[in-house]
């Protein structure tokens, strides 16, 4: 798990605003560098936004918004 990118369990509730702000709060860190703050061995909506962005850097507004519908629709099928 020391990629950060592995976690244990899928905490990942239904979207609400304050997720999508979290996952954009979580990219935004990673981006200035910011350590997580938290475990990682729990995915969350802030968690997966701090993932990504460690792994993309900073990305235009439609590329992020992009890659959370797509994680969203994945969750989602993934709960189906």
């Amino acid at each position: 798990m020391s990629d950060g990118l592995a976690y244990d369990v899928d905490s990942r509730e239904e979207l609400t605003k304050g997720q999508k702000a979290a996952f954009k709060e979580g990219w935004a860190r990673a981006v200035d560098g910011a350590d997580h703050d938290g475990d990682l061995a729990e995915l969350t909506w802030q968690s997966l936004g701090w993932r990504l962005g460690t792994l993309f850097g900073d990305a235009p507004k439609h590329l992020k918004d992009d890659l959370f519908e797509w994680c969203l629709a994945q969750r989602d099928a993934a709960e189906s």
